[in-house]
């Protein structure tokens, strides 16, 4: 953010401690919002409605704004038992996934979706995760899951997992 820390500090009497951030003006906001964004690759078919299912509301509001990006309707679960009942009353096209959540994981959401015999149809679901190993990407698949976007994501790698577990 271009910014710097300042400290001040007097042995026996305390410290100081400044952040200084520069003033963005909405126009340098925007600027610095695409520059954290990137380009990316349109999403072939706008219409996708997903479900982003994540704890973290830092996390849920960058997303957001992503697919926001990328034009397309965005529903937001803050667990696994959320992610259930909506799926139930909403055809969701995708499902983006955090592994690690309170309750029950993105593994075990998964699994209870793949396993529900009344859900009358069969949603894509991608892992968004900060585990990338690749024992990680193997779990998640064997789960029924049918991509993996490690974070942090960007627009582009987001597009691209989106475009191609929707063919």
């Amino acid at each position: 953010m271009n910014g710097r820390l300042e400290i001040e500090s007097v042995f026996g009497q305390g410290s100081t401690f400044r952040a200084i951030v520069p003033y963005l003006s909405v126009e340098n906001q925007r600027e610095e919002e695409d520059r954290f964004i990137g380009n990316f690759t349109p999403i072939s078919n706008t219409k996708i409605r997903i479900l982003l299912v994540e704890d973290n509301r830092i996390n849920q509001i960058i997303i957001k704004k992503m697919l926001d990006k990328l034009v397309l309707r965005c529903d937001i679960a803050a667990d696994g038992y959320e992610c259930l009942e909506m799926i139930e009353t909403t055809n969701y096209d995708c499902i983006l996934m955090d592994l690690n959540m309170p309750g029950i994981n993105g593994i075990e959401t998964c699994r209870r979706i793949r396993n529900n015999t009344n859900l009358a149809y069969s949603p894509r679901i991608i892992a968004i995760t900060a585990n990338v190993l690749e024992e990680d990407e193997e779990q998640c698949l064997e789960a029924g899951m049918n991509g993996f976007l490690p974070k942090p994501i960007t627009l582009t790698a987001m597009a691209e997992k989106i475009n191609s577990v929707m063919k």
